[in-house]
Formats: C-alpha cells, structure tokens, sequence
C-alpha cells in the first residue's frame, strides 16, 4: 500500500504542474478518479501509473499509439520510439532500443474491471517503466 500512495502523490505532483491555474479541467478528473481508485483495489501500481499517464495524454490528444506503428499502422508487439511514436522494424530498420509494447497496450487499455490484482513480475515492471518514461516526453507539449 506504501507504493501505491507513492504513485498517487506523483500523480497529484504531475497535475498540479501540468495543468493550468484556475481553468477548467473536468475531463481529468475521472482518469484521475479512477486511477486512484483501482489503487485501492490493489491493482498493480507500475501498471497504474503507466495507465494513468498513458490515459492523460490520450485525453490531451498527444497519447502514442502503443498497438500499431505511427508510420504504416501495422500492429505493433515491440517498437522504436522516434519523433513522438513508435515505430514497426520495418518502418525503423537497425532500430536500437526496440522495446516491447503488449504490457503497456494491455494496462494502457484494458477495461478496468478486466485488470489483474497480481503484483507484476520484475520484467513487465521494467518494461513498463520504459514506456512509461518514453511517453512522459509528450508531456514537454504543456509545459
């Protein structure tokens, strides 16, 4: 439960940097309800962090797609992160840094009742972080 109140005061750090003082933003309150929410359902918090991020961005419109390339939309297991997407091998030839995507398309969108209470393994973690992290760059749009 202590990592779980670590991820949601992040989340209150993050908002309270993002976004604009004394405007209206109604439409981050229920992502923000509901992250904080399946928190105290036990539900993964590397997971949830990545899905609350993940579901900021998409209602700011500057979310990446994690399922599908951002060059040709062919369907993505592992991608390159370049310009603001990722990118299929093909459309990233000798792309250094592939990382894999099904961890994070899967917390990113899967319905909420839908969603493991198991803590995940060191590696999903890892592998979340890393999107996670990626992601985060679009954030620099509002700043």
């Amino acid at each position: 439960m202590q990592e779980s109140l670590k991820f949601a005061l992040g989340w209150c750090r993050l908002l309270s940097e993002m976004l604009p003082y004394q405007q209206p933003v109604d439409e981050v309150i229920p992502v923000f309800f509901w992250a904080l929410e399946l928190l105290e359902d036990r539900r993964d918090p590397w997971g949830m962090d990545l899905r609350f991020l993940w579901r900021i961005l998409k209602v700011w419109g500057v979310a990446p797609s994690l399922s599908s390339c951002g060059s040709c939309g062919k369907r993505l297991s592992e991608g390159t992160w370049k310009d603001g997407v990722f990118l299929c091998p093909v459309c990233s030839p000798g792309g250094r840094g592939r990382i894999p995507l099904e961890a994070a398309t899967f917390w990113a969108r899967t319905d909420k009742k839908n969603l493991p209470q198991e803590t995940l393994s060191e590696g999903n973690r890892k592998n979340l972080y890393a999107v996670r992290s990626i992601i985060s760059s679009n954030l620099k749009a509002f700043r």
